[in-house]
């Protein structure tokens, strides 16, 4: 996973055209090292920049080893009234990738488009997906943060059998906990109210927190050679 854009000297500014109030994902993990994520946003759109740029909710699957589900959508009005995403606005196509190469992958995206918005709408989804067969790789799991837009909170919660190996690190603000109680073991890793910023040339931004493959040696040097280098910063076994 590369992170970090390359170019010049222009300063980051910050950006108020909306604001991720709240992100979580919760992983519950199986010996066998499936697992079930619910990622679950919460955002205000504050300005006509923001409507255009969040008006819908997207999130990409692999039929063949994946289920997605779509549990909730909602906008709530400025008016504190909702209006609930009806069926008509949800619908899932092939990727672009899935498309020109069939046969190669199956990718499917599932796209959610918010009714109704105006400045200052909030909108509300959350997804479950299940992933059916391990990876060859074991479990792993990254959070980079949000760099584009002001947030409130960002969290990543992961509860795996206390006898699976699994290994995190972190950089730049994400407060991180690890507890192990009876057969399971809690992660939890949480950044709090960070101001949204344009990426500029030059800019190399330093955030994130890794969850490193819980099964093979061999995956964690393939991650690690891509994550390291902008989020080693420490490290747990």
């Amino acid at each position: 996973m590369v992170f970090s854009l390359l170019a010049d000297t222009a300063q980051a500014q910050p950006i108020s055209h909306a604001r991720l109030d709240h992100i979580v994902a919760q992983y519950v993990v199986h010996d066998d090292v499936t697992h079930v994520l619910t990622t679950t946003t919460d955002w205000t759109l504050a300005t006509q920049r923001g409507l255009r740029s969040l008006d819908r909710a997207d999130y990409t699957f692999y039929p063949d080893k994946q289920k997605l589900e779509l549990i909730e959508a909602w906008v709530d009005q400025p008016d504190d009234s909702r209006v609930m995403v009806p069926s008509g606005s949800v619908f899932t196509r092939p990727t672009a990738s899935a498309q020109s190469a069939p046969g190669f992958t199956n990718g499917q995206t599932t796209t959610v488009l918010f009714p109704q918005l105006t400045e200052g709408s909030r909108t509300h989804v959350a997804w479950q997906l299940t992933q059916t067969k391990p990876s060859r790789f074991g479990f792993d799991a990254s959070n980079i943060g949000e760099f584009s837009w002001d947030t409130g909170i960002d969290e990543t919660r992961i509860d795996i059998p206390a006898t699976v190996n699994l290994t995190w690190r972190a950089r730049g603000g994400f407060a991180v906990t690890d507890q192990t109680d009876g057969p399971t073991r809690h992660i939890v890793a949480t950044l709090r109210d960070t101001k949204g910023q344009e990426i500029e040339l030059g800019r190399r931004l330093r955030r994130c927190c890794v969850i490193e493959p819980a099964r093979s040696d061999a995956a964690i040097g393939v991650v690690g050679g891509l994550v390291e280098p902008a989020c080693g910063q420490f490290d747990r076994t």
